[in-house]
């Protein structure tokens, strides 16, 4: 099991009232460049961050917690990548991926190129 770098490439804000302190549910879409293999790990930084740009209104953005969303699928719609764990530490999420088909190739050199994550958190 290694660790690779990954990026957000996109967020998305998808539930969430204007109210201070309500919470908000937000897609973010996960890219490497890096070629994975099951169990592999992906690393991204700063996602409070990330949101916190996308959204621009001056707010802190508060992480609650992270599920997997939308997995990476070949032309054929079949699943190739998918988040497994998800784990958090002062906004440093770790991404355990798994590879349901270990014969799909979703992207030229097997990288996790849109990947999404549904997190969840507040602003104040």
């Amino acid at each position: 099991m290694t660790a690779y770098s990954g990026y957000v490439r996109g967020v998305n804000l998808l539930s969430g009232s204007r109210s201070t302190g309500a919470r908000k549910v937000y897609e973010l879409a996960i890219d490497t460049t890096t070629t994975l293999a099951n169990s592999d790990t992906v690393v991204i930084t700063g996602v409070p961050a990330r949101i916190q740009e996308n959204r621009k209104n001056g707010k802190t953005f508060n992480y609650i917690g992270a599920i997997g969303g939308q997995p990476v699928v070949d032309i054929s719609g079949n699943p190739c990548y998918c988040s497994l764990t998800i784990t958090n530490s002062s906004g440093t999420l770790t991404i355990q991926v798994c590879q349901p088909d270990p014969t799909c190739a979703a992207t030229a050199a097997g990288q996790l190129n849109g990947l999404g994550l549904l997190v969840v958190g507040y602003e104040s």
